[in-house]
C-alpha cells in the first residue's frame, strides 16, 4: 500500500518511482523492469487517462519512454550505486516497447507527445527508501554517490512517516563538524530536521551535545550559525534569557542574512515579556526579507507583518490558545470605550487621630446592573471575599463549555468592560495557573488591570479613601493589588512602588499587607527616609519587614543608637531573624503551606530569603547586626 495520497493528476509519478526503485533493485535488469512497468502501468494512472481516445500504441510508447528515463537515473548497487544508462535508440534499432518493429516504425513517431523528464536528485529521493528495505543504504552512503538533496528529501519522507530513527541516521552525517566549512542552506535544514527527530525520540541530551559540538568545534559557517540559533531556543526555554540573547548575537555574526533570525528575535522578545519592542523589530526584519527578494505574501513576511500589527494576537494564534485569542480580540474591540463614571457614596470615617476622613463606597452606574447580573450567572469562579488575588474555583473556567458561556456574555455585552466586578473576575481568570509565565496572558491581564485603575482614578477625588471593609470596594482594591504584583514581576519596580503608595492612601488600614512589600521596595531602592516614615506609620507592626526594615534604615542614616534600640524591641518579638540574616549558610526550616508562624523560624527564613541581599549590599550592616544582636540579648 502506497503512503502517498491519490492526487488529481493523470499519472501518480511519486508512487510509480517508489515502486520502480524497489523493482529495479530486485535483479537490476532493464528487461524485467520494462515488462513490470508495462504490466502494472495502469495502477498509477487515473482512469480518465484511458477515456481520452489515445492513439493506438500510445500507452506502450509511454511506458517504454518512462522505463528508459527512470533507468537512466536509477543508481544501481551492482554498478557502485551509479546509473547505467542504455544507449540512445537509433531509428533502425528494435523499439524498446517490445513490439519487434524498428524504433522509427513504432514508438518514435509518438515520442514527441511526451515532455516528461526526470532528474538525478528526484530519482534518488525514491531510491533511498528502497535501498533501506534491501539493507543497502549504508553501502550507498559510503559510496559517496548519494547527492545531498536526495538524502535530505529521503529524510523528510521518513520523518513524515514518523520513522524518526531512520531519518536521523540519514541526517547525522550531513551535519557533522567536518562538513561545516562548506555548509549551505541544505545543511541548515538538515540540522533543523535532525533536532526535530531527536525531540520526537526524546533524545534531548543528544541534541544538546550535537549543538554544543558544532558551536565549539565548527568554523564560522551556515551550520554553526544554525546551531547557535537552536541553542538560543533551548536556553530561552530554560529561562536563561541572558545566555539565549548571547547565542542569538553569535548566530547573527555567523549568518547575518539568515531568514530565520527575525522570527528567533521575536521569540526571545516574547519570552522576556518585552512585547512593546516586538512591532518595530518585526517591521525591521520584514523589510530585510523583502530586500532579499522574498515576496510580500511569503509566509515569513506575512508572519512578521502580523507581529508588527498585533504581537499579542500573533503570539496567541501561533500557540493555538484559541480561548485567550478570542478574549484578546474582545478586549481589542473595547479599547475605544470611554471610562465610565462611577458613583461615590460617602462614608462616615475617622482617621487615626480621630478626625473625619473622606471615604466612600464605589458603586457602579445603574446601567451596569443588568450586565453584572448576567455575568454572575455564567462566571464559573467562586465569589471572591478575601484578599486572595487568584482563582479558587474547583472547576477549570477555561474548559470549553464554561468558557463559551462566560465569553458569550462578554461578546453580547461590551459594557462588561466598564464593570469593576467583571474586571476583577477577568483578572482572576487570567491568573489561572495554566497561564503562569505566559507573556501573552500577562499582557491581557495588564490591560484588564489598567482598565480597573483608570476607572478608580476617574471616580475618586484626591484624598478620598476606599476602605477594604466595605465589600463593594474589594474588587477595585484587589485589581490594584494584582497590578502591583504584575509590575514587580515584569521588573517595573518604581511603578510598583508608586502604585503601592496610592493603594495605602486609599486603604490606610492595609488589610492586604501591602506595607510589607512597600518597606522592602523602599530599602531596595535606597529610599531610607520613606522606609522610616512607613515604619512610624505602622509602629505597632510585628512583621520582620517593618521591624527589621526600620533597623536597616536607621543604620543607613547613621542613627546607630536608634537602630540598636529598635533592634532590641524587634529581637523580643522576632528572636530568629537576626541569626538567619547573619549566617552565610543556614538550613531551611519546614515551611507551612497555609501561612507562617509569627516569630517563628519559618518567618525568619522567608525574610532572609527576600532581604539578605539588601542587607549584604549595605556596607557593614551585617557585621554591625551580628555584634548588636549579641549585645541586646545580654
Amino acid at each position: 500500500m502506497h503512503p502517498f495520497e491519490p492526487v488529481d493528476e493523470p499519472l501518480q509519478l511519486e508512487a510509480l518511482l517508489q515502486d520502480a526503485a524497489r523493482e529495479i533493485f530486485r535483479d537490476e535488469r532493464f528487461g524485467s523492469f520494462s515488462r513490470w512497468l508495462r504490466d502494472n502501468f495502469d495502477r498509477y494512472c487515473d482512469e480518465s487517462m484511458f477515456d481520452e481516445g489515445l492513439a493506438p500504441g500510445t500507452v506502450q510508447a509511454l511506458t517504454g519512454h518512462l522505463a528508459r528515463e527512470i533507468w537512466k537515473y536509477m543508481p544501481l548497487p551492482g554498478n557502485h550505486f551509479k546509473p547505467r544508462p542504455l544507449p540512445k535508440l537509433k531509428p533502425n534499432d528494435p523499439c524498446a516497447c517490445g513490439s519487434g518493429s524498428k524504433f522509427k516504425q513504432c514508438c518514435q513517431r509518438l515520442m514527441g507527445n511526451f515532455s516528461l523528464t526526470l532528474e538525478s536528485e528526484q530519482v534518488w529521493v525514491f531510491a533511498i527508501p528502497a535501498l533501506q528495505e534491501f539493507g543497502l543504504l549504508g553501502k550507498a552512503v559510503a559510496s559517496r554517490q548519494v547527492p545531498l538533496e536526495g538524502l535530505l528529501e529521503a529524510a523528510i519522507e521518513l520523518f513524515d512517516r514518523e520513522q524518526f530513527r531512520k531519518s536521523a541516521a540519514l541526517l547525522e552525517p550531513m551535519v557533522a563538524v567536518e562538513n561545516a566549512a562548506k555548509s549551505s542552506g541544505l545543511h541548515d535544514y538538515a540540522l533543523n530536521l535532525l533536532c526535530n527527530c531527536y525531540d520526537a525520540l526524546g533524545f534531548h541530551r543528544k541534541k544538546r551535545l550535537l549543538l554544543e559540538a558544532l558551536v565549539e568545534q565548527a568554523p564560522k559557517s551556515v551550520l554553526r550559525g544554525g546551531a547557535w540559533q537552536r541553542l538560543a531556543c533551548i536556553l530561552m526555554d530554560e529561562g536563561d534569557d541572558q545566555a539565549a540573547w548571547q547565542a542569538f548575537q553569535k548566530a547573527q555574526r555567523d549568518t547575518p542574512h539568515s531568514d530565520s533570525l527575525g522570527v528567533l528575535e521575536i521569540q526571545l522578545l516574547m519570552a522576556g515579556g518585552r512585547l512593546n519592542e516586538i512591532p518595530p523589530r518585526a517591521e525591521f526584519w520584514r523589510r530585510q526579507l523583502l530586500r532579499t527578494g522574498l515576496l510580500r505574501d511569503d509566509p515569513q513576511v506575512e508572519l512578521l507583518k502580523g507581529f508588527t500589527e498585533d504581537p499579542v494576537g500573533m503570539m496567541l494564534e501561533l500557540s493555538g490558545a484559541e480561548e485567550l485569542l478570542e478574549l484578546h480580540r474582545w478586549i481589542e474591540q473595547q479599547q475605544a470605550r470611554p471610562v465610565p463614571e462611577y458613583l461615590l457614596e460617602a462614608l462616615e470615617l475617622e482617621d487615626e487621630d480621630g478626625n473625619p476622613a473622606a471615604a466612600a463606597t464605589l458603586n457602579a452606574p445603574t446601567g451596569l446592573k443588568s450586565v453584572r447580573s448576567r455575568w454572575a450567572k455564567v462566571c464559573p469562579l467562586v465569589p471572591a471575599f478575601g484578599i486572595s488575588t487568584q482563582n479558587s474555583s474547583e472547576f477549570d473556567p477555561w474548559e470549553p463549555e464554561l468558557f463559551d458561556r462566560w465569553m458569550g456574555v462578554l461578546s453580547r455585552y461590551p459594557a462588561a468592560w466598564d464593570d469593576l466586578d467583571v474586571l476583577d473576575d477577568l483578572g482572576a481568570l487570567l491568573l489561572d495557573e495554566q497561564f503562569w509565565g505566559d507573556p501573552a496572558a500577562q499582557q491581557l491581564l495588564e490591560r484588564v488591570l489598567r482598565r480597573s485603575r483608570a476607572i478608580i482614578r476617574a471616580a475618586l477625588p484626591e484624598g478620598t479613601q476606599l476602605p477594604w471593609l466595605v465589600l463593594e470596594n474589594r474588587p477595585a482594591l484587589r485589581s490594584l493589588m494584582r497590578l502591583v504584583s504584575l509590575l514587580k514581576e515584569s521588573g517595573r519596580s518604581s511603578d510598583a512602588l508608586e502604585l503601592s503608595e496610592w493603594i495605602l492612601r486609599l486603604n490606610p488600614a492595609d488589610n492586604q499587607g501591602l506595607r510589607l512589600e512597600l518597606m522592602d521596595g523602599y530599602l531596595m531602592a535606597g529610599r531610607d527616609a520613606d522606609a522610616l516614615a512607613l515604619a512610624q506609620r505602622y509602629a505597632g507592626d510585628i512583621a520582620p519587614q517593618t521591624r527589621y526594615g526600620e533597623v536597616l534604615a536607621l543604620f543607613r542614616t547613621g542613627d546607630l543608637a536608634g537602630a540598636e534600640s529598635q533592634l532590641r524591641e524587634a529581637q523580643a518579638d522576632l528572636p530568629h531573624v537576626a541569626r538567619y540574616l547573619c549566617l552565610k549558610r543556614i538550613r531551611q526550616p519546614e515551611l507551612h503551606e497555609f501561612g507562617v508562624t509569627v516569630g517563628g523560624e519559618d518567618q525568619a527564613w522567608l525574610y532572609r530569603d527576600a532581604m539578605r541581599p539588601t542587607w549584604e549590599a549595605t556596607e557593614g550592616a551585617l557585621d554591625w547586626l551580628k555584634k548588636a544582636a549579641k549585645k541586646v540579648r545580654h
